[in-house]
């Protein structure tokens, strides 16, 4: 991908995201859920940077029980998220429970965030290694591993570890490759992109193995 071609991919990008701010009447308080689908509990695992949410000092991790009364616990995500979001200034109420004591807070929503914007590009060439739902990551809070059912924290939980780890080693070769001259560049994110793309697919294979096994295991110790 030549140097112009980059440029005008990152330029839609941001003023695609420009145009969305000053458009978008549907905002939110800016936090990312964690589902564990097995005991249906919804967390909360990040804050975007500077959000109502995190001004609020709601802990990361907290278990996400009501918004505005309505309880979330057989809502899937995007249930959710439509009860968080709404016009710009109006309050959302959430009831959330924290190491075991239940807590109240009245958020007010707001559209656009002071963020830092993540590098287009980088992002473009992750997306290609990266299982979608994983492609934003990172460690899940304590509060959540010690919360979710025994079959998340033994399946899910290590996932979330291992792209975490995964992303920020191909940051660290995406950044040298970025070192050097645009067309050396090409030829080396096409290289780093293509191995990384090949250890996920063994990664992936050696970890369904692995559950396979340990699932036949389970079976055979209970019959």
């Amino acid at each position: 991908m030549s140097k112009k071609i980059t440029l005008l991919i990152i330029g839609i990008i941001l003023c695609t995201y420009a145009l969305s701010c000053q458009a978008y009447t549907n905002c939110g308080i800016g936090i990312k859920l964690f589902k564990d689908h097995t005991n249906n509990k919804s967390f909360i695992q990040e804050f975007l940077p500077n959000s109502p949410a995190e001004e609020r000092k709601i802990p990361l991790g907290s278990e996400i029980i009501s918004i505005d009364k309505k309880k979330t616990k057989y809502l899937y995500e995007d249930q959710i998220y439509n009860l968080l979001n709404g016009q710009e200034g109006t309050i959302v109420s959430l009831v959330t429970r924290y190491n075991g004591k239940k807590y109240k807070y009245d958020v007010r929503r707001r559209c656009c965030y002071e963020k830092e914007i993540e590098d287009a590009v980088f992002d473009m060439y992750w997306k290609q290694i990266v299982p979608i739902n994983m492609a934003y990551t990172s460690p899940l809070p304590e509060n959540i591993t010690a919360s979710v059912s025994s079959r998340y924290q033994k399946e899910i939980v290590p996932l979330y570890e291992y792209w975490y780890l995964r992303r920020f080693n191909f940051q660290s070769g995406y950044h040298m490759c970025k070192t050097y001259y645009p067309k050396d560049f090409d030829r080396c994110i096409k290289d780093l992109v293509k191995r990384e793309i090949n250890r996920t697919i063994q990664d992936e294979q050696v970890r369904i193995n692995r559950l396979e096994y340990e699932r036949q295991k389970e079976k055979e110790k209970n019959k």
